[in-house]
């Protein structure tokens, strides 16, 4: 989780494909109550955007992307601009919503969340705070 909160930043990373590994985007989170984003690359090439409160979960986008050989590496870039929500994987647009939630254009935590068991490899980490 990053030490500091952000509102409207652009959050890039390489991501490894292969095997049964996921991996989210939590952003704009909140600690108490837990709400917020993800944003989450499931290892079946598919990306989803999803608004969290507590336990309940709502999926607001979906998408799928180019496969990679297996342990191959992906670009990630999610930027985030008031209300529009905007997710590309090497390049490409992949996801490109406007989200009109009040409660939810504010500023919060950034962490990346491992879906799964095995661990995820991520390299090249860089978060531009665009305020």
């Amino acid at each position: 989780m990053t030490g500091k909160t952000y509102k409207d930043f652009d959050l890039a990373f390489d991501k490894e494909s292969g095997g049964y590994k996921s991996v989210g985007i939590i952003f704009r989170a909140s600690e108490n109550p837990s709400a917020g984003y993800e944003v989450t690359f499931y290892a079946s090439n598919k990306v989803a955007v999803y608004k969290f409160a507590g336990s309940s979960r709502v999926k607001v986008a979906e998408n799928r992307f180019q496969p990679k050989p297996v342990n191959g590496w992906y670009r990630v870039r999610l930027t985030v601009k008031g209300n529009r929500i905007e997710v590309l994987v090497d390049d490409k647009g992949v996801i490109d919503i406007t989200d009109n939630d009040p409660a939810l254009n504010r500023y919060g935590f950034i962490c990346l969340k491992n879906r799964d068991v095995d661990p995820v490899k991520v390299d090249n980490v860089k978060i531009v705070d665009l305020e």
